[in-house]
């Protein structure tokens, strides 16, 4: 008697194959509502605060900039703290110093990024290249 081996390609594509179709058969009735009536329902019950796709991005993309920034500042008063308790301790404050240092570049970078962003949507707003 063959063995059977339950990882052999076939068997692979087989079942990725079921769970493809099986997927697009529960999303395709979905997909059957016009999203003008969507958008609409939205509007009218004041749920719809971003009728743009730009907006949204742009709301998203600032809070994850302002989410990075809330931690690279955490960052830095962890590695302050590290550096006060250190005691004189010559690897504990050359730890502290380069955690810190870490932080100060991460939070060069947040601000760098918020600045290409703010242009970026500046311009897309505006619709100026």
């Amino acid at each position: 008697m063959k063995k059977i081996n339950r990882l052999s390609p076939s068997n692979l594509s087989a079942a990725f194959a079921s769970m493809l179709s099986a997927a697009l058969m529960l999303v395709s009735p979905v997909l059957a509502v016009p999203l003008n009536d969507v958008n609409s329902i939205a509007a009218n019950n004041g749920l719809a605060r971003y009728s743009t796709f730009r907006e949204a991005l742009q709301l998203i993309l600032r809070g994850l900039l302002t989410l990075a920034f809330t931690v690279a500042v955490i960052f830095v008063v962890i590695a302050g703290y590290q550096l006060v308790t250190a005691r004189g301790n010559e690897d504990q404050i050359a730890i502290a110093k380069k955690n810190l240092t870490w932080a100060v570049i991460g939070i060069v970078i947040i601000a760098a990024s918020w600045i290409v962003l703010s242009l970026i949507l500046t311009s897309i707003v505006s619709g100026n290249p």
